[in-house]
């Protein structure tokens, strides 16, 4: 990430690497935008679906104007202790989105080339979530 900020001139952007837990989940800044692509489907794994969905509301609670979302989907192994996305994975992610991003506006943005957890082509969908003005 820093090699595509320095390589594009951006000098109002800021970077940061951490390790999301529960426990440092409240030393993310506040930002205009949130990028959580290809980063949930981890956190379930790494945590269960409760508290990913706790960190994911607490980025939420973070992110100023928008956050950007992708994540795995069926394509992902069952070790990962995803939920069944049913009707479609689209779907379940945009009603989940909804359910947990209070004050947003979900919109999907369609869908996008992806690799799965062994390196091969899928697709993914992604949102946007707005944050509504009061």
């Amino acid at each position: 990430m820093t090699t595509a900020v320095r390589r594009n001139g951006l000098t109002s952007v800021a970077v940061m690497e951490l390790e999301l837990r529960p426990d440092t989940v409240t030393l993310l800044p506040a930002t205009d935008c949130t990028l959580v692509l290809s980063l949930w489907h981890h956190l379930v794994r790494a945590h269960g679906l409760q508290t990913a969905t706790a960190l994911l509301q607490e980025i939420w609670a973070r992110a100023g104007t928008v956050m950007f979302f992708d994540s795995g989907e069926d394509e992902m192994p069952q070790e990962f202790g995803l939920p069944e996305m049913v009707p479609t994975p689209d779907a379940w992610l945009g009603e989940y989105l909804r359910a947990n991003c209070s004050g947003g506006r979900v919109e999907h943005l369609g869908r996008h080339r992806a690799c799965d957890a062994t390196g091969l082509p899928t697709d993914r969908a992604l949102f946007a979530v707005i944050r509504e003005q009061p």
